[in-house]
């Protein structure tokens, strides 16, 4: 790493993040679905569920390979603790995608959206 690049990493960790900031498309179909009424998010909640549990997987097989059983330095303490972070963040999204779904589906005789 070339030293200005070094220096403006280090200015900007020490900035104040911006926090809360989550955008997901996701959450705004779902709210458009909660005000208007059914619109048949039943398949993309199962594609955004998949795509998560893909990750997730993919989280885990880095988490076994680098970290199982390890005697792990400060440095790597910290990046197995952004994967487990990352590993938790899939694991509720998988898990809350999947309690959505049955109230996802438009009820038969409902014309979709």
């Amino acid at each position: 790493m070339l030293p200005a690049g070094r220096e403006e990493l280090v200015r900007w960790v020490r900035e104040p993040g911006a926090g809360l900031d989550q955008r997901e498309e996701i959450l705004v179909k779902l709210r458009a679905d909660a005000v208007i009424g059914p619109l048949d998010l039943a398949d993309e909640m199962r594609r955004l569920i998949a795509l998560h549990q893909a990750r997730l997987e993919t989280y885990q097989a880095i988490e076994r390979r680098d970290f199982a059983g390890k005697q792990q330095d400060r440095g790597q303490q910290l990046r197995c603790a952004l994967l487990r972070r990352g590993i938790r963040f899939e694991q509720d999204w998988v898990a809350w995608g999947n309690e959505l779904l049955p109230l996802l589906a438009v009820p038969p005789g409902n014309p979709k959206g």
